[in-house]
C-alpha cells in the first residue's frame, strides 16, 4: 500500500522540477535529466537527497507491484471464466480481494494532500508534518531513530537541531505540542550558546544581515571601520602665478579645511518575559510551515530571533539616519531613550549646516514657496540658480519627497497641455538638465525641502558590520534579557568652505537646499539635564522638558547669536528641577523675568545675544485644553449634564460632596484653583488620597464604575 510520505515527496518533487510524471526508463527505474538531478541535489542536499530517491524509487515499486498484481488479477479472472465455461470448475472461486489500479494511486496521492490539508496544524501527527514541510521533516519523522530536526547534520552544525534540551525544534519536528519552557535557566542557557554558535557556524546568514543597507538610498557607499569620527579635507589654492620679475617672491594662497563626520554608539536592550518568547516559537513555527517551497532546514528558530530583532533595529538606524537628533542621555534617566535621538541623521545635518556652522546658503525662490500650481519653474529656478560647473556635472541628483515629484511632473504636463509637439513621456529631470534627475526619498514626506549634492557626498559609517548581530542573552528569575552595541552613523562628507582666497569670494558649497522647513511643528529634542547643574550644549532649537530632568538648568550653550529658542514644559514631571534665571551668584546665562518651572508652565521662548545669555521673550503659564473650554461650578456638588471637564471657582475652600448624573462608564476631570477644593472619599467617591486641588493646574480624573466614581489619575 501507497504510504503517505511516499505521496508527500512525489508532490514535492513534481512540484520542484515542474512535472506531471516522473521520468522513468524502459525498465522503470528513474531517469533524471542532469538538470533535474541537479536542481534536486540543491533543494534537497547531503543525505536528505538520499532519503528522498528512496521514497521516489519506494513509490516506483509500490506503483509496479499494483500494475503487476493488477495484471495477474486479471489473468487469472480471465482463466477462472474459462475454466467455468469448461465445466473444469464445479463450486464457486473464493472472492479474491480488489488489487489497487496505477490509476487509483495517484488519484490516492492527491487524496492523500487534499487530506492532510485538512488537518489542524496543532497535530503532532507525522501527516500534520509531511502537510506543513511536505519533505524536510516529512523525512526526518519517518525515521524512528531520529534524533535531530531536518535529518543529519555534520556534527559541527548539527548540535543546533538536535532534539535534546532544544523543545522548539522537538515542536517542529512534531515530537511534542507543548511550548517551551522560557522561564527556565537551562533553557536560556542553551538557547544563548545556540545564538552564539548559529553566528559562528553561518557567516553567510550573518553577512546577509548586515550587508543590506536599510533601504538607504542604494547609491549612498558605506565606510567600515570607523572608531569615533573620520574627516576628509579639501583644499583651495590660488595666486600661483605671477608678472615675471627679477626678484625671488614666493606667495600662493593656500586654503586647507576638513569636515567632521562623527559614528554613534548604539545600544540594543531587549527583555522578554517567558509567554513573549513563546510567541516568537509559534510564529517561527508558521513561518516553516509555509508551502512556498522554500527550504524550511535553512530557517532555525535561531536565525528566526536574529532576523526578528534585526529587521526593527534596520529600521529604525534607517529612520534614524535621516530623521535624527542626537542627544547625549546623562546618567540618572531610567528611562528608555528614544530611537531618533540615537544619532543625529543628514536633516539634523542639514539645520547645523544651515543655523549653527553657516557653511551653506538656502536657495530662496522668487516665486515663494512650493506648492503644486508652480512646481516645475520652482525647480527648474533652483537648478539654474546652481553654478554652471555643478549644473553640468554628472553624479548628482535632485532629492526631495516622492509626493512633490509627481507635483513636477503633474505641473509639467499642464505648463505643455497646449503644446502639440509634447510627447507626454515621463520626465525624470528639468528639460535640459538628464544629469540631475529626480529621486525620492520617502522620509522627506510632509515637507517640502529639497537637496541637490553628489551621490558620493552622503556616507553610511559603521566600525564592525558584524557586531550588530551579536547578540547576548541573559536570564532573570522569570525574564530573559537580550542585549546588543554597535556603531553606526550616516553624514554628508563635506558641505560647503569660506574659501576667503577663491577668486570668486564666497561660500564653496557642496550641498545645494531650499529655504523650506527641514522638520515639522511637532518635533522637538528632549531636555535631559545635567549632572552638577553644569551647561547644557543645544543642536536644535525646539526643547521638551524630559519628565526626570536631573537638575536645574541654569546655562545654556551652542546655538548662536540670533537663534531663537523654544521649550515646552512637561506636567507630568517626576521632579522639582527648574530653569532657573541668571542672577549674581548662580553663574547661568538665562536672562529671565523668573524661574521657569516646567511642571506648571506650558513654554519659555527666548533669543540668543551677542554675548551668548539667552533672553526671554515670552512665556506662557497655562498648558493648553486644562483651563479653556471648561465648565465653572460654586457649589460642592457637580452636575455632570455641564460637562465632563469642570472648574471648582467657589468663593471658598471646600470639599466635594456629590457629583451628580453621568452614565457608566463616563470620565469625568475637576480642576481646582486658588480656593482649594478637597476630593475625598464618600459612598460614592473612591480616591486613592485626598486630592487638594489649590491651583488652576490641579486635577483629578475620575470613571463611573457600578455607581462608584473611581480615581483614575491626577496632576
Amino acid at each position: 500500500m501507497e504510504k503517505p510520505i511516499y505521496s508527500a515527496v512525489v508532490a514535492y518533487v513534481l512540484s520542484a522540477l515542474s512535472l506531471k510524471d516522473l521520468p522513468v526508463d524502459d525498465k522503470g527505474a528513474l531517469a533524471f535529466s542532469v538538470e533535474q538531478e541537479a536542481t534536486l541535489k540543491s533543494e534537497f542536499p547531503g543525505e536528505l537527497h538520499a532519503n528522498v530517491m528512496k521514497n521516489l524509487n519506494a513509490h516506483l515499486a509500490v506503483v509496479a507491484k499494483a500494475k503487476k498484481d493488477s495484471e495477474d488479477a486479471k489473468t487469472a479472472q480471465k482463466q477462472n471464466i474459462l475454466d467455468l465455461l469448461a465445466g473444469n470448475v464445479t463450486e464457486e472461486p473464493t472472492e479474491e480481494k480488489p488489487v489497487a489500479d496505477p490509476v487509483a494511486v495517484v488519484q490516492q496521492q492527491q487524496a492523500v494532500i487534499a487530506e492532510l490539508s485538512k488537518q489542524p496544524e496543532s497535530e503532532a501527527s507525522i501527516k500534520s508534518i509531511v502537510k506543513k514541510t511536505l519533505v524536510g521533516t516529512a523525512l526526518v519523522a519517518s525515521l524512528s531513530t531520529a534524533v535531530q530536526l531536518f535529518g543529519a547534520m555534520p556534527e559541527a552544525k548539527g548540535k543546533l537541531f538536535n532534539f535534546e534540551g532544544r523543545n522548539w525544534n522537538a515542536r517542529a519536528a512534531g515530537k511534542t505540542a507543548g511550548k517551551t519552557d522560557f522561564t527556565d535557566v537551562s533553557t536560556i542557557t542553551r538557547l544563548n550558546e545556540d545564538l552564539k554558535e548559529y553566528q559562528v557556524q553561518n557567516p553567510d546568514f550573518i553577512r546577509d544581515l548586515y550587508v543590506e543597507k536599510y533601504g538607504l538610498p542604494e547609491f549612498w557607499e558605506k565606510r567600515f571601520g570607523v572608531v569615533d569620527q573620520v574627516q576628509d579635507a579639501v583644499m583651495d589654492i590660488s595666486n600661483v602665478t605671477q608678472a615675471r620679475k627679477p626678484d625671488w617672491a614666493p606667495g600662493f594662497e593656500l586654503f586647507l579645511a576638513a569636515e567632521k563626520r562623527r559614528i554613534y554608539r548604539i545600544q540594543i536592550d531587549l527583555e522578554f518575559t517567558g509567554y513573549q518568547l513563546q510567541e516568537l516559537e509559534n510564529s517561527w513555527l508558521a513561518s516553516i510551515y509555509t508551502m512556498d517551497g522554500s527550504s524550511p532546514y535553512k530557517y532555525t528558530f535561531i536565525a528566526f530571533l536574529l532576523k526578528k530583532i534585526s529587521d526593527k533595529a534596520r529600521q529604525e538606524d534607517r529612520e534614524g539616519a535621516i530623521k535624527g537628533i542626537f542627544v547625549p542621555t546623562p546618567a540618572g534617566i531610567k528611562s528608555k531613550g528614544h530611537y531618533l535621538n540615537a544619532q543625529s541623521g543628514i536633516l539634523h545635518q542639514l539645520y547645523s549646516f544651515i543655523n549653527i556652522k553657516k557653511t551653506i546658503v538656502q536657495y530662496v525662490s522668487p516665486l515663494g514657496q512650493f506648492i503644486t500650481a508652480n512646481a516645475y519653474e520652482y525647480v527648474k529656478g533652483m537648478v539654474e540658480s546652481l553654478p554652471l560647473p555643478v549644473r553640468n556635472a554628472s553624479g548628482r541628483r535632485i532629492i526631495m519627497a516622492p509626493s512633490n515629484i509627481v507635483k513636477v511632473k503633474d505641473n509639467y504636463k499642464h505648463i505643455n497641455s497646449q503644446n502639440n509637439d509634447y510627447s507626454g513621456n515621463e520626465i525624470n529631470y528639468i528639460d535640459g538638465y538628464p544629469n540631475l534627475p529626480f529621486y525620492g526619498l520617502p522620509d522627506l514626506e510632509g515637507t517640502n525641502l529639497i537637496l541637490i549634492t553628489s551621490d558620493d557626498n552622503i556616507e553610511i559609517l559603521e566600525y564592525l558590520p558584524e557586531e550588530k548581530e551579536k547578540y547576548r542573552m541573559e536570564e532573570l528569575k522569570r525574564n530573559t534579557f537580550i542585549h546588543a552595541d554597535y556603531r553606526f552613523g550616516c553624514a554628508f562628507v563635506f558641505s560647503g568652505f569660506e574659501l576667503p582666497n577663491s577668486e570668486f569670494k564666497g561660500l564653496a558649497q557642496f550641498i545645494w537646499v531650499n529655504d523650506a522647513p527641514i522638520f515639522n511643528d511637532t518635533v522637538t529634542i528632549p531636555l535631559f539635564g545635567s549632572p552638577m547643574s553644569s551647561p547644557i550644549e543645544l543642536n536644535y532649537n525646539k526643547i521638551h522638558v524630559h519628565p526626570e530632568l536631573i537638575s536645574d538648568v541654569l546655562k545654556l550653550t551652542g546655538l548662536p547669536a540670533g537663534t531663537v529658542v523654544k521649550i515646552t514644559g512637561n506636567q507630568q514631571m517626576k521632579t522639582n528641577s527648574v530653569i532657573k534665571m541668571k542672577t549674581g551668584g548662580n553663574g547661568g546665562n538665562l536672562d529671565l523675568t523668573a524661574d521657569f518651572n516646567p511642571k506648571t508652565m506650558y513654554t519659555l521662548t527666548m533669543v540668543v545675544q551677542a554675548d551668548g545669555t539667552y533672553k526671554e521673550l515670552a512665556r506662557t503659564t497655562s498648558f493648553p485644553g486644562i483651563v479653556a473650554n471648561v465648565k465653572t461650578f460654586n457649589d460642592l456638588a457637580i452636575d455632570l449634564s455641564d460637562g465632563l471637564v469642570q472648574k471648582y471657582e467657589g468663593s471658598a475652600a471646600g470639599t466635594l460632596l456629590s457629583i451628580e448624573g453621568g452614565n457608566e462608564g463616563a470620565e469625568l476631570t475637576i480642576f481646582g484653583s486658588e480656593n482649594a477644593l478637597t476630593v475625598s472619599d464618600t459612598s460614592t467617591i473612591n480616591v486613592t488620597s485626598n486630592a487638594v486641588l489649590d491651583s488652576d493646574t490641579k486635577f483629578i480624573k475620575l470613571r463611573k464604575f457600578e455607581g462608584v466614581w473611581f480615581e483614575t489619575s491626577r496632576g
